[in-house]
């Protein structure tokens, strides 16, 4: 596992990622169509603007498998 600093780039992955996120924790705790209406363009969007607005105390961090494909993230500030 490689831990890095995330960047504008990951954005669709890291979009992706978090809406699986949430559909798998929240199932149970969530309504269903609350969940299945998740869209990873929209996380996606969300996400540009949190990277186009990145102040000096936020961050971002992924987490890669080892053939390079992102399965976490972590950010805050």
């Amino acid at each position: 596992m490689v831990i890095r600093e995330a960047n504008l780039a990951d954005a669709p992955t890291i979009a992706r990622v978090h809406v699986d996120a949430w559909r798998t924790t929240y199932s149970n705790l969530m309504p269903a169509k609350f969940l299945a209406d998740l869209s990873d363009e929209e996380r996606e969007t969300k996400w540009v603007k949190i990277f186009s607005n990145i102040a000096q105390d936020n961050f971002t961090y992924v987490a890669e498998d080892e053939i390079g494909q992102i399965v976490g993230f972590a950010s805050g500030g």
